[in-house]
């Protein structure tokens, strides 16, 4: 059981972030199971692992970035390899609700989904989606709009 100062950061940190960094790991996974289980394990680093965070600012860009370095690592997995994919037969989603569009960004190659997701949904400039991600501002600026013209061809097509 935690107690004294392990517990305080992890309520704090879990209060702040959880929620967004779910949203991550769902994101990225598209299962619930899966994303509960990369925030179980990402709070486990926090306790376990952490740097002395300089401010807030940096506690919260570690939590993301932990949270879609174990998003990548469970691609990976056995679990990942043995997903079954859906038969051509089922039901197109509709194209205008937001579960196709949640779809289709899920459907980018990782990169391009990891810009798109910090920049649109989360809402950082393209500067902090850069450092979050360890890339180069050009890099993210080159994703970002590889990203937006995949989208809009599967979007319209």
């Amino acid at each position: 059981m935690l107690t004294g100062k392990p517990k305080e950061l992890f309520s704090r940190a879990y209060d702040k972030y959880g929620a967004m960094l779910y949203r991550v790991g769902l994101t990225h996974t598209g299962n619930p199971s899966d994303a509960e289980d990369i925030l179980h394990d990402v709070f486990l680093r926090l306790i376990h692992k952490a740097p002395d965070f300089r401010d807030e600012l940096h506690e919260k860009r570690w939590l993301i970035r932990v949270t879609v370095n174990l998003c990548r690592n469970i691609r990976g997995t056995a679990a990942a390899r043995y997903n079954v994919p859906l038969p051509e037969t089922l039901a197109t989603p509709e194209r205008a609700g937001d579960g196709y569009i949640r779809d289709a960004v899920r459907a980018l190659p990782p990169k391009l989904r990891d810009v798109i997701y910090f920049h649109c949904v989360e809402g950082y400039s393209v500067e902090e989606t850069a450092e979050l991600l360890n890339i180069g501002v050009s890099a993210a600026k080159m994703r970002l709009s590889r990203a937006r013209e995949k989208l809009k061809l599967e979007l319209e097509g």
